[in-house]
This record gives C-alpha cells, sequence and structure tokens, in this order.
C-alpha cells in the first residue's frame, strides 16, 4: 500500500542523459485503445528501497523531434520497493489509477515513435525511458520498442517482461501484452480481459490535483 504524504509539485526542464541503476521504470504504457481512446495509462514500478516520489516528473516526449508535449508532477507519496503508481486519463476506465491527469481522451501520442521518460528534477537527471514503435531522440534506452499498441485488440500495452524488467534496451525489454495497470505485468498477450476498476487509497485525493 502506498503512504501518502500530500505536497503540490513543480516541474522544471531535464537533461536527457539517463541515469542507469535507478529504481523507478516505466513498467506499462497503453496509448491506444479500440476507438477514440479513453483509457490510456503509464505505469511506474519501484524495482528498489521504498523512494519518495517528491521531485519527480514523468515527461511525454514526441519522437518527431524529441519535445516535450506533456509533463506531470507525481505527488510526495512513498512508493514502496516492488509498488507501482498509475498515471490515467481517467479513473472510470483504469483500475488501480493513482493521478488522474486531463484531458480524458487522447491523453498520450500514438508512436512512431514517441517516449515517456521520469526525470529527478533535483538532479535533473533522467532516471529511465521507455520509446516505444522506435528510438526517440533523448528519450531511448539502446533500442527503442518495436512494440506497437493495438486499436483493434482490446486491452493490450506495451509492458515490460519479466515485470520490471531493465537491461537499458527498450526492444529488449517492452513487448505487446495484456494490461495490467497498478499489478504485475503478465506473459500473456492474447484473450486480454479488462482490468476490474476499483478506487484506491490515493483516488479520495486526487481531485485536489486535477
Amino acid at each position: 500500500m502506498k503512504r501518502l504524504a500530500i505536497a503540490l509539485l513543480a516541474s522544471f526542464a531535464v537533461s536527457a542523459s539517463v541515469a542507469h541503476g535507478q529504481p523507478l521504470v516505466v513498467n506499462e504504457i497503453d496509448y491506444d485503445q479500440v476507438g477514440t481512446d479513453t483509457a490510456e495509462f503509464v505505469e511506474i514500478k519501484n524495482n528498489g528501497m521504498a523512494v519518495n516520489l517528491n521531485g519527480i516528473v514523468v515527461e511525454f516526449v514526441n519522437g518527431s523531434g524529441g519535445a516535450v508535449y506533456k509533463t506531470v508532477a507525481l505527488p510526495a507519496v512513498v512508493l514502496a520497493g516492488g509498488d507501482y503508481f498509475v498515471i490515467c486519463a481517467n479513473t472510470g476506465t483504469v483500475s488501480n489509477c493513482d493521478l488522474d491527469e486531463t484531458p480524458d481522451t487522447d491523453l498520450i501520442q500514438n508512436g512512431t515513435p514517441d517516449a515517456v521518460r521520469i526525470v529527478n528534477t533535483v538532479t535533473m537527471l533522467t532516471l529511465d525511458a521507455l520509446s516505444y514503435e522506435g528510438s526517440t531522440a533523448g528519450a531511448t534506452e539502446g533500442t527503442g520498442a518495436s512494440a506497437t499498441d493495438s486499436n483493434t485488440v482490446p486491452f493490450i500495452g506495451v509492458s515490460r517482461f519479466p515485470d520490471g524488467a531493465d537491461t537499458n534496451d527498450n526492444n529488449t525489454d517492452a513487448s505487446l501484452r495484456c494490461i495490467t495497470p497498478g499489478t504485475a505485468n503478465t506473459s500473456a498477450a492474447m484473450g486480454c480481459q479488462a482490468v476490474a476498476t476499483e478506487p484506491t487509497v490515493w483516488g479520495s485525493f486526487k481531485t485536489l490535483y486535477r
């Protein structure tokens, strides 16, 4: 269970260098759904000891030129080792969402390529980056993942497998899998089912930051 200590954070410009060996990773992303994109999310996993997310931002990067098109400041919560933090477009459509961001549709760009990276605004270091549908300048570890989310197959997205795997090469670590927001990534890539939407402890506070 995530321990909560609420604080407002500011977003700053960041370095493109990746600080390898950091515990936080972009663990899963679902950026394309059947029809209108109304259930997008990004899941962060803590692969190490408990860490306070104070000063951490998640940047969404356009693969055409490497510009940041959205920055999300994480709340000052302590994320336990092995735990997950989910940023979503809509808590009504994404299970285990910890931070509801606007807009409710088309929150995340659909690739060819695009990327998500985690940045520490205190040290100005990129802690992790995941580029999908190819390599994005300044937001790729090794080679960008070739995995492409589907707008015809429901409940599927791009996930690290095994759960939390980080060899510092996106194409090795990330592949198309059934979505599992807020829980361990699965090996399954067919017959994906909806994950039941349920409230979280953070859910009662998230509207303060919407």
